[in-house]
């Protein structure tokens, strides 16, 4: 772990914030205290990971579906993906047959093409997952009270190819906040680009 945080920081205290098929934040103040938050998994916290927004996703439908909740390009999208023809499918493929949580979180690449076209109900998706994604950062901010200098906090793991579209409301939530935050993005061995 004492590896992973220099080498995508560059320091040793800072914040990582990663986001795959589940997130976890860890912290380490000027004092060298350290926390970890999440991590626990995608079947037992909402954490505003991928898994967090497959899953979303498929809820949005259904509730289209049982005209619960609006209208949304998502239930084509899912129905494309998962190759079934009618949305009442979905209770075989969730019951009988295997969903795994790969599959679920490969419906996240649904939300962001319908996002990208405009559907409100997956934009709303990617903005409750950065709302989870920044309660993890500002419990660990608080809990380590890490105001007493600039840290920088770098968002890696695969939730950074939605881009701005997560970034953006991260970001904002995070800058609104705290002033002495510095967020990047982390793509890959060779890409930081300060957002």
């Amino acid at each position: 772990m004492d590896n992973m945080f220099y080498y995508y920081l560059d320091k040793s205290s800072g914040i990582l914030l990663v986001c795959d098929r589940f997130s976890y934040a860890v912290g380490v103040n000027s004092e060298g205290e350290r926390l970890t938050i999440g991590g626990w998994g995608s079947r037992l916290i909402e954490d505003g990971s991928e898994y967090y927004i497959g899953l979303s996703a498929i809820k949005a439908a259904i509730s289209e579906y049982e005209m619960l909740g609006g209208k949304t390009q998502l239930t084509e999208a899912i129905k494309n993906r998962l190759k079934i023809e009618k949305l009442s499918e979905l209770k075989y493929i969730l019951y009988y047959k295997t969903l795994n949580d790969k599959k679920i979180q490969s419906l996240s690449k649904e939300v962001l093409k319908c996002a990208k076209q405009g559907d409100r109900i997956s934009l709303n998706i990617i903005n409750s997952a950065a709302d989870k994604l920044f309660n993890m950062t500002d419990i660990l901010i608080r809990r380590l009270s890490m105001y007493d200098k600039k840290y920088n906090l770098c968002l890696t793991g695969s939730i950074v190819s939605f881009g701005e579209y997560i970034t953006n409301p991260l970001c904002d939530k995070i800058y609104n906040r705290y002033e002495n935050i510095e967020v990047f993005t982390h793509k890959n061995y060779a890409d930081k680009g300060i957002i």
